[in-house]
This record gives C-alpha cells, sequence and structure tokens, in this order.
C-alpha cells in the first residue's frame, strides 16, 4: 500500500502540472498522438520519463510480490 500511495502521490503531481486528463495510466503510456501539444517540451520530457521510470520500478515490484510473499511464507512455515 504505501509503495502504491508513492507512486500515486508521483503520478498524480505530474496530471495536475501538465493538464493530464484522462488520469488513466495504461490509456495514457498506450496512446498514440502528439502527447507534447500544449505542453513546455523540456520539461514535459523530463517529467514524463520520471513517471515512466517508476511506473515501469512499480510494475516489476508488484510483479515479484506474490513471490516474495510465497518466499516469506515457506521460510515463516519452516
Amino acid at each position: 500500500m504505501v509503495k502504491a500511495a508513492s507512486f500515486a502521490n508521483v503520478w498524480f503531481s505530474f496530471c495536475r502540472k501538465h493538464d493530464i486528463e484522462p488520469r488513466n495510466l495504461n490509456s495514457y503510456f498506450d496512446a498514440t498522438g502528439d502527447l507534447t501539444k500544449n505542453k513546455r517540451q523540456q520539461d514535459f520530457m523530463k517529467d514524463r520519463r520520471k513517471v515512466k521510470r517508476e511506473h515501469h520500478e512499480f510494475k516489476v515490484r508488484i510483479n515479484g510480490l506474490s513471490d516474495s510473499i510465497q518466499r516469506r511464507s515457506k521460510a515463516f512455515n519452516a
């Protein structure tokens, strides 16, 4: 939950700063077209790279969570 809240803070701050609508994360990164339209190019691209990197790291952590839980459970029950 802490990791999700931390990422949500990064994502929603980016959305507010750059007027991103809708705020659906997957739709945004899957979208085609000019994402820089009406944006301050350099600042926007820097922030977008940061959010994309944070999103990737968040997905890796979430996807690895079930393995981590299983390992901890086995160690606890051993």
